[in-house]
């Protein structure tokens, strides 16, 4: 079991990097491109960017707990 562990945490937190790097670019270029057309946003786009920001915020909360956890030393009983 440990062995498994072992070699998916780095796995694990590769993934929630790669996730966060996504909804990064896709938050902030939503967000750019609402700023640039303040008057112009339908709540489609109000409501895309905010769950987008949801999701963005969600990925960087798990690969904060992902690196966590792979530094963290393993509780032993």
């Amino acid at each position: 079991m440990t062995a498994l562990k072992t070699r998916a945490t780095p796995l694990l937190c590769a993934a929630w990097g790669f996730s966060c790097a996504m909804f990064w670019m896709s938050f902030f270029g939503h967000l750019d491109e609402a700023m640039k057309s303040l008057a112009l946003l339908t709540p489609r786009d109000r409501s895309l960017t905010t769950a987008i920001g949801g999701m963005f915020v969600i990925t960087v909360v798990g690969m904060t707990t992902a690196l966590w956890a792979s530094i963290m030393p393993e509780r032993r009983r």
